[in-house]
């Protein structure tokens, strides 16, 4: 009677503890230990489990979008572990136990990466998310791709011609060659046209179409101003005077002068400024300022009428 009594405590004993057990299973039951009584089909008893582990990475930074590996252990295959990036959680691309692969989102460049599964949460390992992509260029010349090429001198314009810090191209004559506005360097400084005659040899030259004297040349630029087909030309130089050159379609010029606010004109651009159909000219110059050195500033020529 008394083994009786004691194999009846101990069975009473064990289906309390398997109950108690039953009734506090984990939800996610890939992970615990299946036990068969007679009385219940299943019981799951959850287990202790150790928090992951982070080892290594495949790399300590890379760009957002790019793919990142972790090695370490205890990790769980569900939809409760999460990469932490920062603050970012991120879902995993691909999970086994000792490695988790996951796409780099958008983070602060100086951060770092845990693993969250459940409530359990790795070691962090620092990680940096580089903002640009750095590159090369490699170029590859290769002088054949030119071959056969020739040059010729297409024009001599005369002794005084030595600076050639600028060239303009336009067909000035109207006869469907392209002719060469360049600038005459040494005092008395101009610009001159080298008529192309269309033979490719030696252009026809005129003479000075702006004569500068002892002041500088420093820019011209050309455009159709008076919008009747042909192109004009505007120059500028350091006797603070702006030339405008009207064409008359036969590359014979009219010329108009303006004057500048303070001294020396320089660039010229054209801009339709008023908007009224017609380019106006935009000429940077110096106005002296009330203390050392010069404010530069650009000053619009308004073309009022297009003509």
């Amino acid at each position: 009677m008394k083994v009786n009594f004691i194999t009846k405590v101990s069975l009473t004993l064990c289906i309390i503890i398997l109950y108690h057990t039953q009734s506090k299973a984990y939800k996610n039951t890939s992970n615990f230990t299946t036990y068969t009584t007679t009385k219940y089909s299943k019981v799951y008893v959850n287990p202790i489990l150790s928090p992951p582990t982070i080892v290594s990475l495949s790399a300590n930074n890379a760009e957002k979008g790019e793919i990142i590996t972790i090695t370490g252990s205890n990790f769980i295959d569900d939809s409760n572990t999460k990469v932490v990036v920062g603050n970012i959680e991120v879902v995993p691309t691909s999970i086994t136990s000792n490695s988790i692969s996951f796409v780099v989102p958008s983070a602060p460049v100086n951060t770092n990466i845990k693993v969250r599964c459940g409530n359990l949460t790795s070691n962090q390992k620092n990680f940096t998310v580089n903002q640009y992509t750095a590159g090369s260029l490699s170029l590859t010349y290769d002088p054949t791709s030119f071959s056969p090429y020739t040059y010729k001198i297409v024009a001599t314009p005369g002794s005084g011609y030595n600076n050639g810090s600028q060239m303009e191209v336009a067909d000035f004559d109207l006869d469907g060659n392209q002719d060469f506005l360049i600038r005459k360097g040494t005092t008395p400084e101009g610009l001159q046209i080298l008529f192309n005659d269309g033979s490719g040899s030696a252009a026809n030259y005129t003479n000075a179409l702006v004569n500068f004297g002892t002041y500088n040349v420093f820019h011209y630029n050309v455009t159709d101003l008076d919008n009747d087909g042909d192109p004009d030309i505007v120059a500028s130089g350091s006797n603070n005077i702006v030339y405008i050159l009207s064409n008359d379609g036969s590359g014979n010029f009219t010329t108009q002068q303006i004057s500048l606010a303070g001294t020396n004109g320089h660039l010229i651009e054209f801009t339709d400024y008023d908007l009224d159909g017609d380019y106006d000219i935009v000429c940077t110059s110096n106005i002296p300022a009330t203390n050392t050195g010069n404010n530069i500033v650009a000053q619009i020529i308004n073309n009022n009428s297009g003509t």
